[in-house]
């Protein structure tokens, strides 16, 4: 099985940056989706007081999921150098 490594110090700057972040935005899109059909499962299923209990707790919910991936993000960046 071939490694294939990517030097990100050679070619163009926005380039490099899309396809850096490519991944991430992918992943922020399924979030957003899981998100979506979450909200539908539980207005469906359990009714207006379980949804509003569900859009009252979501900030909590993206709001752990962007301090631990701006941490990962930050060690990535301690372990590159």
């Amino acid at each position: 099985m071939s490694v294939r490594i990517k030097n990100m110090t050679d070619g163009k700057p926005a380039a490099l940056i899309f396809t850096f972040a490519l991944p991430l935005m992918i992943g922020n899109v399924f979030q957003q989706l899981y998100t979506v059909v979450d909200t539908m499962v539980v207005g469906k299923g359990l009714g207006v007081s379980a949804l509003a209990a569900l859009g009252a707790a979501d900030w909590m919910n993206w709001l752990m999921l962007g301090i631990i991936k701006g941490i990962t993000q930050g060690f990535g960046i301690l372990m590159e150098q």
